[in-house]
């Protein structure tokens, strides 16, 4: 089966630029429990305890966004062949979930009581999220975005939610036909690049441009990591299981054998590539170094949606790919902001009360560079009421 070929040195080296001056500001006092400015942060970086990510356990959704304690929606990665190419094929037939619906931890909580009941010490652990709230603290001091979390302290345990989901729903609807089609791609470049079985376990070549989208399928996930002094349970979306044949799925830790897929618009130009490893890199290595995910697959498409070359990342390679140039960033800086703000909470919490009912709000001011952490009493709890542990 064909593949694409890799594109060669799309980027160009340059110096490093000088450290950028961060303006001072003041917090609102309303309701505030605690608060703290993260400004001279950058200037005083200490090295993180990270510990490797290692999964505890997994479950889907299927076709209809039911919970399956299973990995019935795992898919195996086998990248596109010659003629898989379009990615707005099957674009009116897709199938997606109902994203006005906030799901808050249901799901990862669904899991948490299933491995609790297998023996799982709760007690262990500190933090209960999701990636994408771990992985918007991560890159608090390089995306240039405000941010908000939602907490709850129940049996010691923080459980951190989306804050920002109104805000978020809100720019979905809002998107334009072009923007939808454009999510669409990235959807797309998965069904793809992935099969329901291995490679090897195959007949027949591939041809999945016919392939529906279903956006209520989905894989999870559920593993424990250690930031600092911290403990964390964490779920997070995987796409594929590697394509690596020599991998074992009996490994005691699966996150190692997934593997992030990813779009990106073909780089034709220098300023075009600069942008490539400021920010898209950037987010790639997050978001996969924070699950132990060890490598990143890109698909370069045009402004067409036709995909033109698929390129493997490394995740522990990346960071490299920047070092030393005036656009790098520091995944040092990264992790420092991420035990900080972990710490901060973790301090703030120590003396409230454990009541599942009482909502706090974290406020990220990136300009700011500040923390402010309120209690919010029009906020209802999103703790299942069956979520018993």
């Amino acid at each position: 089966m064909s593949r694409f070929n890799a594109p060669k040195n799309y980027m160009k080296s340059r110096s490093k630029s000088p450290p950028r001056n961060i303006q001072e500001g003041s917090i609102n006092s309303a309701n505030l429990i605690n608060s703290a400015n993260l400004n001279r942060l950058k200037y005083n970086l200490k090295p993180v305890n990270f510990q490797q990510p290692f999964e505890l356990g997994h479950f889907s959704y299927g076709k209809n966004r039911e919970f399956i304690w299973d990995d019935s929606a795992l898919s195996y990665l086998i990248l596109p062949g010659k003629e898989e190419t379009d990615l707005s094929s099957q674009y009116s037939n897709r199938i997606e979930k109902d994203i006005t619906v906030n799901e808050h931890l249901d799901g990862l909580l669904k899991g948490i009581g299933k491995l609790v009941e297998r023996g799982l010490n709760i007690e262990d652990y500190q933090f209960v999220s999701y990636r994408g709230m771990i992985n918007k603290i991560n890159l608090s001091y390089y995306e240039r975005n405000d941010w908000t979390l939602n907490l709850i302290k129940y049996k010691n345990l923080i459980f951190i939610d989306n804050g920002n989901f109104d805000e978020k729903l809100k720019s979905n609807l809002d998107q334009s036909d072009k923007q939808k089609l454009m999510s669409y791609w990235g959807y797309k470049f998965e069904n793809l690049s992935t099969y329901s079985k291995p490679a090897e376990e195959l007949e027949e070549e591939l041809n999945r441009t016919e392939c529906v989208v279903n956006t209520k399928e989905e894989y999870c996930s559920i593993y424990k990591t250690r930031v600092g002094n911290y403990k964390l349970i964490l779920g997070a979306e995987v796409d594929c299981w590697s394509d690596n044949t020599s991998l074992n799925k009996n490994n005691p830790n699966r996150l190692e054998n997934y593997i992030e897929l990813k779009t990106s618009r073909i780089i034709e130009s220098e300023k075009q590539a600069v942008n490539f490893e400021k920010f898209k890199l950037l987010k790639f290595w997050s978001q996969s170094f924070l699950a132990g995910i060890p490598e990143v697959i890109v698909g370069f498409r045009d402004d067409e949606g036709q995909l033109k070359s698929v390129q493997r990342f490394s995740t522990l390679k990346i960071p490299s790919l920047v070092r030393g140039k005036t656009h790098a960033w520091d995944p040092n800086i990264c992790l420092n902001y991420l035990n900080s703000i972990l710490s901060f909470i973790g301090q703030s919490f120590k003396d409230l009360p454990n009541d599942r009912e009482l909502v706090y709000k974290l406020e990220f001011n990136f300009n700011q560079k500040s923390l402010a952490l309120r209690r919010d009493p029009t906020l209802t709890s999103y703790l299942p009421q069956d979520f018993l542990i």
